[in-house]
């Protein structure tokens, strides 16, 4: 998987689903079947995966106020092609995760962050990078967004009202005080994914801002796109919540 300032994500392959990557390494002393999963960054690829130890303890961050609204500069033609690459790199990658005997296809999740988040929302309906359906996917068993964007940067159609059903469950974290462009349309993508198919699960984290798991923003950082604000309660709650719908998912055992 990469970002459009990232570049690929070591140990992630960026590459479409129609190429044939050489397959994974399997870990040292595997004897049957691990689980996989793959991970769509948003603006970085640097954010921490999950709280450490140090961060697990004492009490909640302060949270910011809702910001006002920014001058959001345009969606330039690079970013259009980059969401449509990472769509493309979401459904490589899990076939990519598919391919070795000792990985169990049963046990795929994806989880994405901001826009990866919304890359995770057209993996979850079955749908390639254009909003139509994408035929004979890799489908993960899961699927997990952080603070999702539900903007149209595809730039061909593929807005709210095409992403309707879910072939799969997925879980939204949603930020209170999110004020990034795309977030404030996603309660309308979200009414429609509740309706029918497998379950929609969403948890709301009121008052805390994009990126309120992402440990490097523990003070406020203002971007021309909106706010960035590390939440230790947030991050914790979110983080347990979502080991237990991938335990629960993908047929996880209790450590």
């Amino acid at each position: 998987m990469r970002g459009p300032q990232t570049g690929p994500v070591q140990g992630q392959p960026a590459v479409p689903m129609q190429t044939s990557p050489s397959r994974p390494v399997p870990p040292a002393g595997t004897t049957g079947p691990v689980t996989g999963s793959t991970v769509g960054p948003g603006r970085t690829a640097d954010r921490p995966m999950g709280p450490s130890p140090a961060d697990r303890t004492g009490p909640p961050d302060a949270t910011t106020a809702r910001l006002p609204p920014l001058n959001v500069p345009p969606i330039t033609p690079e970013q259009q092609v980059a969401f449509r690459e990472r769509v493309l790199n979401a459904y490589g990658a899990i076939a990519w995760l598919r391919s070795p005997p000792w990985v169990d296809p049963d046990q795929i999740g994806l989880v994405g962050f901001s826009d990866g988040g919304r890359v995770g929302l057209f993996v979850a309906t079955g749908v390639g990078p254009t909003g139509v359906p994408y035929p004979d996917a890799p489908m993960p068993r899961a699927v997990i967004g952080y603070y999702s964007s539900c903007f149209d940067l595809a730039g061909a159609g593929a807005g709210p009202a095409k992403l309707t059903t879910l072939t799969v469950p997925y879980l939204a974290h949603v930020a209170g005080n999110d004020d990034w462009p795309g977030t404030q349309v996603c309660p309308e993508v979200f009414a429609r994914l509740i309706r029918d198919g497998p379950p929609f699960t969403r948890f709301d984290y009121p008052g805390v801002s994009h990126d309120f798991n992402a440990r490097q923003f523990k003070t406020e950082k203002r971007t021309p796109y909106g706010s960035l604000l590390y939440n230790a309660e947030a991050d914790r709650l979110a983080w347990e919540r979502s080991l237990a719908f991938l335990r629960e998912k993908l047929g996880l055992k209790q450590p």
